[in-house]
């Protein structure tokens, strides 16, 4: 029993480690360990602006954990990452796309802490509109 309480203990932990590739595309790779791990949450907030007035209905994705949040009316938003790390990592790199409809999309690096609250203000440039009569 105690054996087997020991294998149900140990996690199996697959990262997946996306990669360019010369194509463009990308590939994925898969590193696997037996280390502990611990539930990390972190939060985000910000504001999405353009010439200092905020965005509504801008997406903010966290790109590697598949989470989307919309800003509201005033372009604010809370992204919540509750996910799986390695026991001792306590900061992870995350990377936020920032998109709306008629604006440039853009992708910003940050570091998260774990427990921790991150703000940060993204601003989009607008895209130029051709009106041809």
């Amino acid at each position: 029993m105690a054996k087997r309480l020991l294998l149900m203990s140990l996690v199996l932990l697959i990262t997946l480690t996306l990669a360019s590739c010369a194509s463009g595309g990308y590939a994925a790779r898969v590193v696997v360990s037996n280390h502990a791990v611990h539930t990390f949450n972190a939060t985000i907030t910000g504001r999405v602006t353009n010439g200092g007035i905020g965005l509504a209905g801008a997406l903010v994705t966290a790109r590697d954990y598949g989470i989307n949040v919309v800003t509201d009316r005033h372009g604010y938003f809370a992204l919540r990452l509750h996910t799986t790390a390695p026991a001792g990592v306590y900061r992870m790199g995350l990377r936020l796309s920032v998109s709306r409809s008629g604006f440039h999309s853009r992708a910003v690096g940050i570091s998260v802490r774990d427990g921790g609250r991150t703000t940060v203000n993204i601003s989009l440039q607008s895209k130029k509109v051709i009106v041809i009569h």
